[in-house]
Formats: structure tokens, sequence, C-alpha cells
């Protein structure tokens, strides 16, 4: 018992997600997905576009998917933290996710996790120092440039945890037997 009961899935959990509350982590997911999405189209618009800085309503929109950013990031780090520590026991984690993004997960994943987590809160917070005015011009021309950085950064492991969902469904589908 000891450590497997400390860890071990009940309820929905068994059906292949880490968390207690499905669905709220499915529409968590998929906010944090969509606002990622709007964030990245409008946040490079202007860099690919204008070759400028991002400007007018394309801020507006910026800003508003980040509010939405904020808030699913950090419900998804609440939802997923307990299932992506690094002392998790292998075994509960295999038992509780059989179907989960996490599934099978192995430290390249957990780190790709909790770099997604922390880039998320560097983008936060580099939007927020920026609206201080004491930070200054070539101070928020600085953090702007941090804040591209953690984008790439969140960007890319957002795009890896998917790329992992992906090839988890595709396994599964392709194991079945019918």
């Amino acid at each position: 018992t000891g450590m497997m009961d400390k860890y071990s899935c009940g309820g929905d959990m068994a059906r292949g997600s880490f968390s207690r509350f499905p669905r709220m982590e499915a529409m968590t997911v998929i906010a944090c997905v969509l606002s990622s999405v709007f964030l990245l189209v409008t946040g490079f618009s202007g860099v690919w576009i204008h070759d400028s800085t991002t400007r007018g309503y394309m801020v507006l929109v910026h800003v508003s998917a980040g509010a939405i950013f904020s808030g699913s990031l950090a419900t998804w780090a609440v939802l997923w933290a307990d299932a992506c520590r690094f002392d998790h026991p292998r075994e509960a984690v295999e038992t509780c996710a059989t179907n989960s993004m996490t599934s099978g997960t192995g430290l390249p994943i957990k780190l790709c996790f909790w770099m997604f987590i922390l880039s998320g809160l560097g983008l936060i917070m580099t939007a927020i120092l920026a609206l201080l005015e004491w930070v200054g011009t070539e101070g928020q021309q600085d953090l702007m440039k941090v804040h591209r950085f953690f984008a790439y950064i969140s960007t890319l492991c957002i795009c890896l945890l998917f790329l992992h969902r992906y090839l988890i469904v595709k396994i599964n589908r392709g194991s079945r037997i019918t």
C-alpha cells in the first residue's frame, strides 16, 4: 500500500486523466491552446507582416488572449502539477494515465511541461513589468525581447506536448483489437 495508496487513481482518473476534474482539464487545455494560437498569430504578425512590433487592434486581441492564457495556464499547472512531479512513482503514473497526455511520461515530457509553465510565467511577468513606468523605454524594449524569447520557448514546449499526445493517441488506436 503506502506509496501506491498515496498516488492511486480513482473515479475518472482511472479512465485516462490525471485530474479529478476531467472536464475542467479538457476546457483548460482547449482554452490554453486556443489562446496560445491567438497569441502566436497576433504577437508575431507585426514581425511577419510589417517588420515592426504589433500595433492597433492586434494588440487588443493579443492582450485579451493573454488574459485567457494566464488563467488557463494557472489552472493547467494546478491540475497537472501532481502528475508531473519528478518524484512520482512510475507505476502509479502508468496506472493512472492510460490515455492521458502525459501517459508513460518520462523525464523529457515532465521537463517540457514545467518549461511550458515557467516560460508562461516569464511571458506574464515580462508583460506586467513592461507596464511599469520605472523600467523606461529601453527597459520596455529589453523586456519585449525577453518576452519574445519566452514566447519561442512556450511555443516549442506546447508543440512538443501535443506531438506527444498525438503519438500516444495514434499508438493507442493502433493497438486496439477490433
